[in-house]
């Protein structure tokens, strides 16, 4: 069994230091981009309900009638629930797309920390 140096020692230890720091922005990164995306549904959303409550109001200002406002909300009313639809399935898309993005950053970190400990495993035996 061979005896690790000092300077051996020192040199996995920054480049562990250095590998975790990449690998945490990494994982920001991806959080970043996930809560940017979030974000913007979030206003995609709150404009969704503005107009719909711009319609109601032109409804009750222009409509000939109690039956015109009825139908004209339902109709409102159908519209913003096939957007609010759409706009939920592409934020479960963002969030299945990030799971995907985090899962491959989780592999990708554990086949780096098994290959260094095999490589420095291989050192220490030799």
């Amino acid at each position: 069994m061979k005896k690790i140096t000092t300077n051996e020692t020192i040199d996995m230890l920054n480049d562990a230091a250095g590998t975790g720091y990449e690998a945490m922005r990494q994982f920001g990164e991806i959080h970043q981009r996930a809560l940017d995306r979030m974000i913007d549904k979030q206003f995609a959303l709150m404009n969704l309900w503005m107009d719909a409550g711009m319609q109601q109001i032109k409804l009750a200002t222009e409509a000939k009638g109690l039956q015109e406002l009825m139908t004209g909300n339902l109709g409102v009313a159908k519209s913003l629930t096939e957007k609010l639809i759409a706009e939920n399935r592409a934020t479960l898309e963002i969030a299945h797309e990030t799971r995907d993005e985090l899962r491959a950053w989780w592999e990708a970190g554990i086949a780096d920390v098994t290959a260094r400990a095999s490589k420095a495993a291989q050192k220490v035996a030799a």
